[in-house]
């Protein structure tokens, strides 16, 4: 067997050495990316518990606001109400809805399709609570509907969009700038343990 040269020994050291960092480095990116993933699903529940709790606020709102009995009067100042969340900038659609889907009241933007036809909508419109995540024009909505009863009646019910487009976009470009950063930096390091290696071969072939 042929014994390994000097140059031979630099460059199984130098390469040995190359992959162990370039395993440390992306050891670290997944150990990034997973507590980033953490972090996100995290964000999303925190989103999802302040819009049940903004729908169950607009609801009790809309419910006092209707009073019993409801009267035409009391059903136009609903419009009123839901103006009030305008600039909710993350909100897409709320609407109120009769248990006939008549809808008396909404904000809504960006063209989104009426809500009264989603299966949460219906499940409101017979009493039941209900969540949902839904596409709406390529982007992302969690979507909520909350029964309104008036006098122990089922009435109608609340539909809330909540855009989680923003939240999305920039939780995925957090994660493609850690990708890139530890891409950047190993070749970098790769390129300076390369040179490195050639001076060293250089040196001791001049020795």
């Amino acid at each position: 067997m042929k014994p390994v040269t000097r140059t031979g020994r630099l460059y199984l050291g130098y390469g040995g050495f190359a992959l162990a960092l370039t395993l440390v480095i992306f050891g670290q990116m997944a150990l990034v990316q997973q507590q980033l993933t953490i972090a996100s699903e995290a964000q999303m529940r925190t989103i999802e518990r302040v819009t049940n709790a903004l729908a169950t606020h607009i609801e009790a709102r809309v419910r006092t606001l209707l009073g019993d009995p409801v009267t035409s009067r009391s059903i136009a100042a609903v419009q009123g109400l839901l103006d009030e969340y305008k600039d909710t900038d993350d909100v897409f659609n709320i609407r109120v809805s009769r248990s006939d889907r008549t809808v008396i009241a909404s904000i809504r933007r960006n063209h989104l399709g009426k809500p009264e036809q989603l299966p949460l909508a219906l499940a409101a419109l017979e009493g039941q609570y209900s969540t949902s995540n839904e596409i709406a024009h390529g982007m992302r909505n969690y979507c909520i509907a909350v029964p309104i009863r008036i006098g122990g009646d089922l009435w109608g019910a609340v539909v809330l969009y909540r855009n989680l487009e923003p939240t999305y976009t920039t939780l995925q470009s957090a994660k493609r700038r850690i990708v890139g950063a530890a891409v950047g930096v190993t070749s970098i390091l790769l390129a300076l343990i390369g040179a490195l290696s050639w001076l060293a071969v250089r040196e001791v072939s001049l020795a």
